[in-house]
């Protein structure tokens, strides 16, 4: 089982993430990005522009993948493709903090689809960043996000989980 999160900038290359870990508040759980000296993710570069798409994918442990398993999880064999004007789901946390807080789904449409993403539209906002987007029983990306006043919202973002699957997932 791997764990998709998105990034939040974007090195050139991985070794950025070296001591990195991803911390879960509830339960609390601190996934390590090395094991061994050896990264535990995959990440994919963007070859137009040399940065790392913004988002990650982490293999779990058999344990890891247990303690998470409340936050339901999504097939591989469910990642679709993105089309224009269909009507999807975008879930996170907004306003997180470090504190655990409720998830909150917000629905959407996308707007368009263009290379490595897409756009809703509907705003994002703070803690929907490494959310899935999803149409139903199809799980189409993580949500990204965009630039703009972290105390405003922002226009949402997604990466297409469809391109990245054969990178991440081989």
């Amino acid at each position: 089982m791997h764990l998709i999160s998105m990034l939040n900038d974007t090195p050139p290359e991985h070794t950025h993430f070296r001591d990195g870990i991803i911390r879960v508040l509830k339960p609390i759980l601190d996934i390590p990005l090395y094991e061994s000296n050896r990264p535990r993710f995959t990440v994919v570069v963007n070859n137009t522009y040399g940065t790392l798409v913004d988002a990650m994918a982490i293999r779990l442990s058999d344990v890891e993948a247990k303690i998470l398993a409340d936050y339901g999880a999504f097939s591989v064999n469910s990642i679709a493709s993105p089309a224009a004007a269909v009507p999807v789901t975008m879930a996170g946390f907004p306003g997180i903090q470090r504190v655990a807080i409720p998830e909150v789904c917000r629905n959407a449409d996308i707007v368009s689809v263009s290379g490595e993403n897409f756009s809703l539209s509907e705003p994002s906002a703070k803690g929907f960043s490494g959310g899935p987007v999803y149409a139903g029983q199809q799980l189409l990306g993580v949500n990204t996000g965009d630039t703009g006043n972290d105390k405003a919202m922002t226009s949402a973002l997604a990466a297409r989980l469809d391109v990245l699957k054969p990178i991440f997932f081989a």
